[in-house]
């Protein structure tokens, strides 16, 4: 709750109103109040034909979000439609359960660890959007902000094509970074984001920072030209 607590306002992030604990039948629970939204991007995309101009308005609307996050140095680490939240055409990101501010070196860790960070990898990130070094963590590399990188890259890919890169749940394919591009009128430009993002190495992935630099030149396809 600190994470959410400390982080300024912003138009892409999730508003906290309230929290406390109330007790019901003897038993304590913790309660978290936010601004009221109208869906979650996997509802807005189950209802709507996004074109890919409009996909990329929404993508530009994560980044935003996950770059105030990341200038706290705070990972979220189970970014997916789900938690991307639509109020009035504006995305914001919530669910901050899984974020954390620690980089994991799993090379430091024993057998034992990694099977123990094994187990808490599969109760606080979503199969689907797992990446690499978290699907195989005897590859021993390191937890970081890359992670929410990969998490960006199946979200992108889900806006574009319906549907997982990752569909069939193949820890496999997901650990060698195996995927399929469908046949579109994408934009060069849009596929090789795809690409960049969902790499199998975290360290040959871009930043946020590079993400941008990339998505708002002009050197390859112009977005102007989207349909």
């Amino acid at each position: 709750m600190n994470k959410k607590k400390r982080l300024p306002e912003h138009p892409n992030i999730i508003k906290l109103i309230d929290y406390g604990e109330v007790k019901i039948q003897n038993k304590l629970f913790f309660c978290i109040v936010m601004e009221l939204c109208e869906m979650n991007l996997q509802a807005m995309l189950s209802q709507e034909m996004l074109t890919e101009r409009r996909i990329i308005e929404i993508f530009k609307q994560i980044l935003d979000g996950l770059e105030v996050l990341h200038a706290e140095q705070i990972s979220h680490r189970d970014l997916k439609l789900e938690n991307i939240m639509i109020k009035r055409g504006t995305c914001k990101i919530c669910d901050f359960g899984s974020a954390s501010n620690n980089i994991i070196d799993l090379n430091l860790l024993s057998q034992i660890e990694l099977n123990q960070i094994e187990e808490q990898f599969c109760k606080i990130t979503t199969i689907t959007y797992r990446p690499p070094e978290m699907i195989d963590v005897y590859k021993q590399q390191i937890i970081d902000a890359k992670v929410d990188i990969w998490q960006l890259g199946c979200i992108l890919y889900n806006l574009c094509f319906r549907k997982s890169p990752f569909q069939d749940i193949n820890k496999l394919s997901i650990a060698q970074a195996e995927f399929e591009i469908p046949q579109s009128q994408l934009s060069k430009k849009t596929l090789l984001l795809i690409q960049k993002m969902l790499q199998q190495d975290p360290k040959k992935r871009p930043n946020l920072k590079e993400l941008k630099l990339f998505l708002y030149s002009r050197q390859i396809d112009d977005y102007d030209s989207f349909q």
